[in-house]
């Protein structure tokens, strides 16, 4: 479920930035960064986020991945910015696209990320009420749970591609 979360989160990437050449770019670095991550080498992953979202500032998934290696290098009010960042982006694509339920589900991850489940929890009901089946609400409401207590237990880093799941 981890997976399918991941990739409608990062499908959702193509369809607000448009998948040009240079997202292409932040999306390598993305990669690359995650690939890092694994390696237990957070500076370089946060320098790899960094340039992924100095490309492409829309790249809402990049800045909230950004913000988990910032954490990892005890680094909090930026790891903070990196999420409000996210944060804006998502409430930018609400605005563009009231109807679609996939950035609700985005945000409702952030919110989570944020320490605001009952952020989240109001995002997947809007996400509900936009068209998301209420039985795909509970899985991703687990998984995002599992993945936010994973990271701050610093076990298995979640990917740029599992959050555009």
């Amino acid at each position: 479920m981890k997976q399918l979360f991941v990739f409608t989160l990062l499908g959702t990437i193509c369809l607000y930035s448009g998948c040009g050449s240079s997202q292409n770019q932040a999306w390598r670095l993305a990669d690359q960064a995650t690939e890092t991550m694994q390696e237990g080498d957070w500076r370089q992953a946060e320098t790899l986020l960094a340039q992924a979202v100095e490309i492409d500032p829309g790249f809402a998934e990049a800045h909230i991945v950004r913000g988990r290696a910032l954490q990892q290098l005890q680094q909090k009010d930026d790891a903070h910015n990196a999420y409000l960042d996210a944060l804006i982006i998502y409430d930018q694509r609400i605005q563009k696209s009231p109807r679609d339920f996939q950035i609700y589900v985005n945000r409702a991850f952030l919110k989570l990320v944020m320490d605001d489940p009952a952020g989240m929890e109001n995002d997947l009901t809007l996400a509900i009420e936009h068209g998301l089946q209420p039985s795909v609400a509970d899985v991703i409401r687990q998984s995002a749970t599992q993945e936010v207590k994973n990271w701050r237990a610093g076990t298995p880093v979640i990917s740029v591609s599992d959050l555009a799941g």
